[in-house]
């Protein structure tokens, strides 16, 4: 079993009795929303600065999007960067995660998690899909232990570049069968308020 979220591999998601299912995840009910003025002009710049680095495309591309949706949902969410989320560590399900995103208004601390967000090494979606998975999964457990109501755990892995998203229920996961690129942004933006809408 990994030691911890970034070392899962297909195989131990497998070992936690998840099955993953490919195909389209939003069946055409995306509603494309228009980034803001701000939005557009901080990527605008940030895109001609250097990105050889996962942490430049996170603190550049992702990270703005995702202040975008707290402003959008008037700052009733919350979203963590780099926090400790040790949950079950006899399962692996430890460590630090990179974004995770929670319904509580801007708290200190992880409460209610509902979306989780792996950043692609080397630009590669899919060797990320297992620790989002176990990500998510976590995420999960950590509600259920706390009597949060929270059915589904939506997740993505993303270059900043790229976005790939994932669902949750029970133990099926949904993957995504489309990749989403930044060049769609409005419906980007779309995708995340369905995921910060569903509770």
């Amino acid at each position: 079993m990994a030691q911890s979220y970034s070392k899962f591999t297909y195989d131990d998601v497998n070992a936690l009795g998840i099955r993953i299912i490919r195909r389209p995840l939003f069946n055409g009910e995306v509603i494309d929303l228009a980034p803001s003025a701000w939005l557009k002009q901080s990527l605008e710049f940030n895109l001609r600065r250097p990105m050889g680095t996962e942490k430049a495309k996170s603190e550049l591309i992702i990270t703005p999007i995702l202040n975008e949706m707290v402003i959008r949902n008037d700052e009733q969410i919350t979203f963590f960067s780099g926090y400790n989320f040790d949950v079950d560590k006899k399962q692996g399900l430890k460590g630090h995660v990179d974004f995770m995103l929670s319904h509580e208004a801007q708290l200190p601390y992880i409460e209610a998690p509902t979306f989780c967000i792996v950043e692609a090494k080397n630009d590669n979606l899919d060797n990320g899909i297992p620790q989002c998975i176990a990500e998510m999964y976590a995420a999960q457990l950590f509600n259920q232990q706390r009597g949060k109501q929270q059915e589904v755990i939506f997740g993505t892995v993303t270059s900043g570049l790229a976005w790939q998203f994932m669902k949750l229920t029970g133990k099926e996961v949904i993957l995504d069968a489309d990749i989403y690129y930044l060049n769609q942004l409005s419906h980007l933006i779309g995708i995340l308020q369905i995921i910060i809408d569903t509770r």
